[in-house]
């Protein structure tokens, strides 16, 4: 059995690994499919604002899409089991039962694995475009400030540099399980986290064995 012992690496497996599995197979399960669609306001956010073909990165997510998950089977061997297998004998599942759940639950998790995809497609420009533009110039100044502190001789406190850290990968975590949420990402969203995580780099690599 594969044990982690290092607290660190347990954090940064929990936030970008494990964090953004259980949010695929829980939030399905308490939140209704329609909530997970593509939500018009963000659809004209990105062309309006953000200047992205909305026609192009539907249609590259439906291929993206078909290519992961309907090639491979994956699609047709959960409609299989959640929602052809919860149906026998054409009976129709009554409102309420477990197969209305699955069905229900296996329409939620596509649509939300589908947008999670479109996401991607529309964001990664817009991805690129903050780390160059905020999030190097944050690690750069950071980093002159740790050189300061250090020539300086400043007090070492590894336990704030600790907590920095961890925040730097709770925002990363955040960053994974994003595509997913059952909100529009409008310019709120992506602004706080953008905040977020200028911020946390900028601490980390400020106090990165300084700690102060």
């Amino acid at each position: 059995m594969f044990e982690v012992k290092n607290q660190f690496a347990k954090h940064v497996i929990f936030w970008l690994l494990t964090l953004p599995i259980l949010a695929i197979l829980l939030m399905p399960a308490f939140i209704a499919p329609h909530e997970f669609t593509v939500d018009t306001a963000e659809k004209r956010f990105f062309q309006d604002v953000m200047d992205i073909d909305v026609r192009a990165v539907s249609a590259q997510a439906d291929l993206r899409f078909k290519h992961l998950f309907v090639d491979t089977g994956a699609f047709g061997y959960t409609k299989s089991v959640m929602v052809s297998g919860g149906v026998s004998a054409g009976k129709s599942p009554s409102p309420g039962s477990l197969s209305s759940f699955s069905g229900t639950y296996h329409t939620a998790l596509w649509l939300m694995l589908y947008r999670a995809i479109w996401r991607i497609q529309a964001m990664w420009p817009a991805a690129i475009a903050i780390v160059l533009a905020m999030g190097i110039p944050s690690l750069v100044d950071g980093l002159a400030v740790r050189a300061r502190k250090s020539y300086t001789f400043d007090f070492h406190n590894p336990v704030y540099f600790w907590t920095a850290s961890h925040s730097l990968i709770i925002v990363f975590g955040i960053g994974a399980v994003l595509p997913l949420l059952p909100m529009a990402m409008t310019p709120l969203v992506i602004a706080a986290f953008t905040a977020l995580l200028c911020t946390s780099v900028w601490i980390t690599a400020a106090n990165f064995q300084t700690g102060n």
